[in-house]
């Protein structure tokens, strides 16, 4: 069975509960109190679970509390079936120490269908979900970020803020849209369809030699990242090379890489002789990851890229509901 044959979470509704955890770094009290009141405004229901205040004993302080803490966190989120979806509160580092608390226990794959929500390190949770086709799963701006708490402070004053992502989120979510076509560079031209897979470039090479790596073979490949230098991305998709882990991609979709001190040319080039090998086509500048702008990404949806000239685009789209 593919996972297109899999049921999809269904939109959610005003009034649905959802949860909110922090799984890898605590949250800052404005901008998580500011995401909650964003999606109250959506007319959802948002429910705590964990400590996201949280601070692991130092020099661990970058963990917000505990592996088994924040394990049982996640697990309560995703066991709870009132709950219609779960947002990760922000990224930061820790969702590999808390899936190592849990040892892979099958019994928190989602009883129901629900929408799963998350990036950056969230990655570690949502490829390890993706290996057991689970669908919902959707790579976007998170509740206790700087774009919720912009959107919520316009909102607040009855303005309309420019939809960074985080209003695609809440179409996505609310069944307004379900799909998604997004543009940017062709780096090499063709044309491919394949279910999408990826997320933060550093969390998949990680997580090349683990249990709950990637799966790419006739897949459409998403990458982003931040902060990661020419040498350092070029390191991190030889990492992936090495293991393998781009063996029988269908192609190569790559967002924002913020900071990386780069022109497009330069990214480019690099994505040319890192990627040029594998024969199938590769767009970059693509909007989502961490830049300014942070589109969704549903993983297992079914994606095409079209590359040409100097224009390449990936679309995303969601089988019909029901």
């Amino acid at each position: 069975m593919t996972t297109q044959a899999l049921a999809w979470p269904p939109p959610l509704v005003a009034g649905d509960q959802v949860a909110v955890v922090a799984c890898s770094s605590p949250a800052r009290r404005p901008e998580f109190s500011a995401g909650l009141t964003l999606l109250r405004s959506w007319g959802l229901d948002p429910v705590v679970i964990g400590d996201p205040f949280a601070r692991a004993t130092a020099p661990r302080d970058y963990l917000a509390g505990e592996d088994t803490a924040r394990a049982q966190a996640w697990a309560e989120a995703l066991g709870d079936e009132r709950l219609r979806a779960v947002f990760c509160a922000r990224g930061g580092y820790g969702a590999m120490r808390a899936l190592e608390a849990l040892g892979r226990r099958r019994d928190l794959d989602p009883a129901t269908p629900r929408w799963i929500v998350g990036a950056s390190d969230i990655t570690a949770l949502h490829l390890e979900l993706a290996q057991r086709s689970v669908t919902g799963l959707v790579y976007g701006p998170m509740p206790a970020t700087r774009f919720f708490a912009t959107a919520a402070g316009l909102a607040a004053q009855g303005e309309s803020p420019d939809d960074h992502g985080e209003e695609t989120l809440r179409r996505l979510l609310m069944g307004e849209i379900r799909e998604l076509r997004m543009t940017g560079r062709c780096v090499i031209a063709g044309a491919a369809r394949g279910e999408l897979s990826g997320g933060c470039l550093s969390l998949v090479a990680a997580l090349a030699g683990a249990p709950g790596r990637m799966q790419a073979r006739g897949r459409i490949v998403f990458l982003e990242d931040t902060g990661e230098t020419a040498y350092r991305l070029d390191r991190l998709l030889t990492s992936l090379r090495m293991a393998g882990a781009l063996e029988a991609v269908s192609g190569v979709a790559i967002g924002s890489l913020e900071g990386a001190g780069l022109e497009a040319p330069q990214i480019d080039a690099l994505l040319r002789d890192r990627l040029g090998d594998l024969g199938v086509p590769v767009v970059a500048g693509l909007h989502f990851g961490h830049g300014d702008v942070q589109m969704p990404v549903p993983y297992l949806a079914e994606g095409t890229i079209e590359a040409e000239d100097v224009t390449g685009a990936l679309h995303w789209q969601l089988p019909p509901c029901g």
